[in-house]
């Protein structure tokens, strides 16, 4: 079949373009996935700007996780998981809580407050996801970056969302 070989061979520089209708299609699916699982960074953004799936949720989230400098992370963070935010799980954003509390490079970076307050707002159930959201919150509360006041507009909304409170206050 030739466009199996295509989704499987085509040039990469275009993949962004063919790879999400491929995951439409049940016989070009799995060769799809295979393909996005080795993407670059700068195309999965452009696919995922083009289609939303569940199956790049887990190297999206892992790409942010990885994020090995500040602006990596907040560019990672708009561009990967962001966009995402109304088909995360719950399991999904534990991951992203747990990024957030164990790599310093996205914790300390300026953005990712105000980009975690973007993926909060554009979650489409985030009770279901309680327990993440606390984790984040906590860690909003305890790291010594956020203690002048950074993240003060994440701390208020999950504060408003979930009834949250400082064990200070």
């Amino acid at each position: 079949m030739r466009a199996l070989n295509y989704v499987q061979n085509g040039p990469a520089d275009t993949s962004h373009k063919y790879l999400p209708h491929a995951l439409g299609v049940p016989e070009l699916r799995t060769a799809a996935l295979e393909r996005i699982g080795d993407v670059d960074v700068d195309t999965l953004a452009q696919i995922i700007r083009t289609k939303r799936d569940p199956a790049f949720v887990p190297k999206a989230v892992l790409l942010w996780a990885e994020s090995g400098g500040w602006r990596t992370a907040e560019s990672r963070l708009k561009q990967l998981v962001i966009p995402l935010a109304p088909i995360l799980s719950s399991s999904d954003l534990d991951k992203i809580a747990d990024a957030f509390s164990s790599n310093s490079e996205i914790s300390d970076a300026a953005g990712t407050a105000d980009g975690l307050l973007e993926l909060l707002e554009n979650s489409q159930n985030p009770k279901q996801a309680e327990a993440a959201w606390a984790q984040i919150y906590n860690m909003l509360n305890n790291h010594e970056y956020y203690a002048e006041g950074r993240g003060a507009n994440l701390r208020e909304a999950l504060e408003t969302r979930f009834g949250f409170t400082s064990a200070s206050e």
